[in-house]
């Protein structure tokens, strides 16, 4: 019987590494939107780089033999260009369709590789190049090169990857009955076997976490410096911090299932902290470490060899895996003293007033019986908890793995169209959001960012320059700009509502100081204001897990087309940005999201001219509808700005009544907008580009979107 538990654990033991080595590849590799992140991780290491560099100068340098004249400038110039911000949006562009292409969810025909990020980059060295250089380059080689990656691609087997996912809980399931096998096979014994089961799965969490530091030290040192090695040791470094946790944790639940039996070792660590450090060095002054069992004397002296050699060889990780072991023993022992404490005052009270019979409570000088029940149920749930989280990373919710690949702004039909063929919704005001902090008269339930969760496209947004004040939080227009922002508030809303509202933001008096920055504000910027750049860089990162995506920004600018530039610099976008070609042709969506430039951005009062011809002038590009309506009655079809001519129409759908969340439930039902949609269509001669409303929630304004556009 004795071998029969032995073998047992020895099987639950493997399969519960087995089963969280899997978990963890799951989770972190089999994950579209976080394999993309690992992998943009990697591209900046210093060592990738430098290969990739050489990797794609051999590239260059194959089809133009003459540029290995200025191989040296052009490694250095492809591997800046590898690392910089500016290129994170094309490589999780390029890596994402090849990621779901690997594992099986998308066509293989939909994979950017390697060669074609060559070519790519080979657009952004030729303007560094020498002047001698550059007129060596053929003007197809960027069409050449892009062909060199046209083979099929080594894809990851279906079976392979089901494999993975089903060892990420059958493993845990298999060691989970193993373990079960052993405490019922124990009989009489049950207590102490449960105390062993728990010590076997905290020795393979460390275990399992050791191997990672040795892992680490081996792709530091031993694997090859080519690219294959420097991507599998930068790959390596992303994966070895999860590995750490999740075998950590699994260790923890285990020491913890350990310490809820009261295995003789432990027991006097039981009684709690102070009491239970004594008892230890007791329990140590009375064993010999002659007198212990040959096999565990080889164990420790074993573990404490493996220990001391990590240390030396790997100190840092081995000192951030020993303190979050301590941490985690320190912090058991204290949570299994206060459940003594709180068990025995709850027993006294019970046998106080004879709720319990005496002698029934507890037993002697151990823990009250439901304390052990929580603290082994406390690890079981840590241990079925860290499963779930493993086995369920590659279904959890994620834009980029559940997103259709071959969709342009979640459908297929709308790749092969022109922007200008395309309806966008939009939001009006779409800064002026009542989830933010400060902002009063909202007329959006919430900020950018959950706007393009929710699937808002089309950002009509105003720029304006602000000044910290005296009121913490609270900013005020610029002194030159305070008459325009008052004037165009009152316009809106009324000189009494804007009154009172500043009356309660106690702003009337408000002083600008401090340095001038650009800001989202409706006019008045002590009514409610947002930091343009910071917000930008948000939206930066959303759209680099969003790859399919093509959006547009229309600003009210009063702030220069300088400083609009400078926001688009600072946040990262301006590689993606969209700049019309010279026929004055729309591109495709499929076009602008395989090209990287899929924000468009619109300027009311000044374009960018020759100096950024990326900020178009809106009432060049687009006509429009009035916007000043009060009633249902008062929306209307005819021209307002922009010429006849413009290519793309935005409608603007809003009733300017102070309570914006009631009128935008009668303005965008479907009675109303999808009659007025139809409606304007029809006396305009052209698809709605841009349907803008308030309170995008109310009513159902994606609905209509989809419906104009036949989806």
């Amino acid at each position: 019987m004795r071998a029969v538990r032995r073998i047992l654990a020895i099987v639950g033991a493997v399969a519960l590494v087995v089963g969280l080595l899997a978990g963890v590849a799951d989770r972190q590799l089999l994950d579209t939107s976080r394999f993309v992140t690992h992998a943009d991780r990697v591209r900046q290491d210093p060592a990738v780089a430098r290969h990739l560099a050489e990797a794609l100068s051999d590239a260059l340098i194959e089809e133009q033999p003459d540029l290995v004249a200025v191989r040296p400038l052009l490694e250095g110039t492809l591997q800046g260009v590898v690392r910089s911000p500016a290129f994170r949006p094309l490589f999780r562009t390029a890596v994402a369709p090849l990621h779901q292409a690997l594992t099986g969810q998308a066509p293989p025909t939909l994979v950017l590789r390697l060669a074609d990020l060559g070519a790519v980059l080979l657009a952004v060295v030729r303007p560094v190049l020498p002047d001698e250089a550059v007129e060596r380059l053929p003007t197809d080689l960027e069409v050449r090169l892009a062909r060199l990656g046209s083979g099929d691609p080594s894809r990851m087997t279906v079976s392979g990857l089901r494999t993975v996912r089903v060892l990420s809980w059958l493993g845990p399931l298999v060691s989970l009955l193993c373990f079960a096998g052993v405490v019922a096979l124990a009989r009489g014994r049950r207590s102490s076997v449960l105390g062993g089961v728990g010590m076997t799965i905290a020795a393979s969490g460390v275990a399992l976490a050791l191997l990672g530091v040795v892992v680490s030290f081996l792709a530091a040192r031993i694997v090859p410096d080519t690219l294959t090695g420097s991507l599998v040791a930068a790959g390596w470094r992303q994966l070895a911090g999860p590995l750490r946790d999740t075998a950590l944790i699994a260790a923890g639940a285990g020491y913890l299932l350990a310490v809820a039996s009261r295995r003789p070792v432990l027991a006097g660590l039981v009684s709690g902290l102070g009491a239970g450090a004594g008892a230890w060095r007791g329990w140590l002054a009375t064993v010999r470490w002659a007198d212990l069992p040959v096999r565990a004397r080889l164990s420790v002296a074993s573990a404490a060899t493996i220990v001391g050699v990590l240390l030396v060889l790997e100190p840092s990780a081995m000192l951030t895996v020993l303190a979050i072991i301590a941490g985690a023993v320190i912090g058991l022992h204290g949570a299994v003293a206060l459940a003594r404490i709180a068990g025995g005052a709850i027993t006294t009270w019970a046998h106080a007033h004879g709720a319990v019979m005496p002698g029934r409570g507890a037993q002697a000088g151990g823990p009250p019986r439901f304390g052990v029940v929580a603290a082994a149920t406390l690890a079981l749930a840590l241990l079925v908890g860290l499963v779930v989280w493993n086995s369920g990373g590659s279904t959890a919710a994620g834009s980029l793995r559940t997103a259709d690949p071959t969709a342009c702004n979640g459908s297929p039909q709308l790749c092969g169209r022109r922007y200008d063929q395309v309806s966008f919704p939009a939001t009006h005001n779409s800064m002026a959001a009542a989830d933010q902090p400060g902002w009063f008269l909202a007329e959006q339930p919430n900020g950018l960012l959950d706007q393009l969760d929710a699937g808002i496209r089309g950002f009509l947004i105003d720029t304006w320059y602000g000044q910290a004040t005296e009121r913490p939080g609270v900013v005020a227009n610029t002194e030159d700009h305070q008459a325009a922002a008052l004037a165009e508030a009152e316009r809106e809303w009324g000189a009494d509502v804007v009154a009172s509202v500043l009356r309660l933001r106690q702003a009337a008096r408000l002083v600008p100081e401090g340095p001038t920055s650009a800001y989202l504000c409706h006019a008045l910027c002590v009514l409610g204001s947002t930091a343009w750049e910071p917000l930008m860089a948000q939206i930066r990162t959303w759209l680099d897990s969003h790859p399919r995506e093509v959006i547009t920004f229309i600003l009210q600018d009063e702030v220069s087309p300088a400083t609009t530039a400078r926001v688009f610099a600072d946040a990262g976008l301006l590689p993606e940005v969209y700049t019309p070609s010279g026929d004055g042709a729309w591109p495709t969506l499929e076009q602008m999201i395989d090209s990287g430039h899929r924000i468009v951005v619109m300027a009311e009062n000044q374009g960018g001219g020759e100096r950024y011809p990326w900020l178009l002038p809106a009432f060049e590009e687009v006509q429009d509808t009035p916007f000043n309506a009060r009633r249902v009655g008062d929306f209307s079809c005819r021209l307002n700005r922009g010429p006849a001519t413009a290519p793309l129409f935005l409608v603007n759908h809003w009733l300017n009544r102070p309570l914006r969340v009631s009128a935008s439930r009668e303005a965008n039902s479907d009675a109303v907008l999808g009659a007025r949609l139809d409606t304007c269509r029809q006396e305009r001669g052209m698809l709605p580009n841009f349907v803008a409303v308030d309170n995008y929630d109310q009513g159902d304004l994606l609905g209509q979107v989809r419906r104009l556009n036949g989806l």
